[in-house]
């Protein structure tokens, strides 16, 4: 009797497992199927449905620049082709990542619009400086970046020229320039606190010191040797400060040498 017993209660065991077992199986074969009910219906509602095709590209600008209006040659530079593919199917990632590309664009969002539109918002590098001579195909930014002229901001009147880099070869586009980094410090200073002053040329051959070409109040033409350090303000209020004294005391002399520890002397 008890032996029967035993041999029940294991058959009911076994049944219970082998239940257990088909569950299972019968579980992620359901979920196998959703899953590939999921991917094919996605594909249709998604990746292949003909509403999300790219009909409009939608190009902001952070700002004026050389981009804004540029759609077509946005999207040729990003690989997009309006009216051929399908929003879902395009990457935000890889297409802001090919934008950033074109140096003259410092940052880049893209999103997608439902159902048919892709907006992508950009803002520009600002030219601060010529390479070399006035009219180089090479500009430089006020972060050191190296820009294509052709594809930057025009800035009215002429760029300040920046000389003595010493190069073999002009650097490429999207490349930096450490060394010209303290004379566009002193640039963005000036520009931004003292507009009477007009920088025509800088030569950083001398890495302690900026050699500066420059006018005040478009008259004449002033030297100005500035001590390369994080003071521009302070430097170019004490120049202005000596230049408006030349000026009043009717002295002829032109050069300004800030270099001795904060102190002008005038030749």
């Amino acid at each position: 009797m008890k032996k029967a017993m035993e041999k029940n209660a294991g058959k009911t065991g076994s049944k219970a497992v082998n239940s257990l077992v088909w569950l299972l199986i019968g579980f992620m074969v359901l979920l196998t199927l959703l899953g590939f009910g999921i991917f094919f219906s996605g594909n249709w509602l998604f990746f292949n449905n003909r509403h999300f095709t790219v009909q409009v590209l939608d190009l902001q600008e952070k700002g004026p620049g050389y981009w804004g209006g540029k759609n077509a040659e946005i999207a040729a530079r990003a690989g997009i082709r309006p009216g051929r593919d399908n929003l879902w199917k395009l990457k935000p990632g890889v297409i802001r990542s090919k934008i950033l590309q074109i140096p003259s664009i410092a940052s880049c969002e893209v999103r997608r619009v439902l159902p048919d539109t892709l907006r992508i918002t950009i803002s520009e590098r600002i030219p601060r400086a010529a390479i070399e001579n006035p009219r180089s195909p090479r500009v430089l930014a006020d972060d050191g970046t190296v820009l294509n002229r052709y594809e930057s901001l025009q800035i009215p009147g002429i760029l300040p020229v920046l000389s003595g880099f010493g190069f073999r070869k002009t650097p490429a586009p999207g490349t930096r320039c450490p060394q010209a980094e303290p004379a566009l410090k002193m640039l963005n200073e000036c520009l931004q606190n003292f507009p009477d002053i007009s920088i025509l040329y800088v030569n950083i051959a001398a890495p302690e010191k900026l050699d500066c070409t420059l006018r005040y109040r478009n008259r004449r033409v002033y030297r100005a040797i500035l001590p390369v350090g994080p003071h521009y303000g302070y430097l170019l209020s004490a120049l202005q400060s000596a230049i408006i004294d030349v000026l009043r005391n009717n002295d002829h002399r032109t050069t300004f040498d800030l270099s001795y520890r904060g102190q002008v002397v005038i030749r």
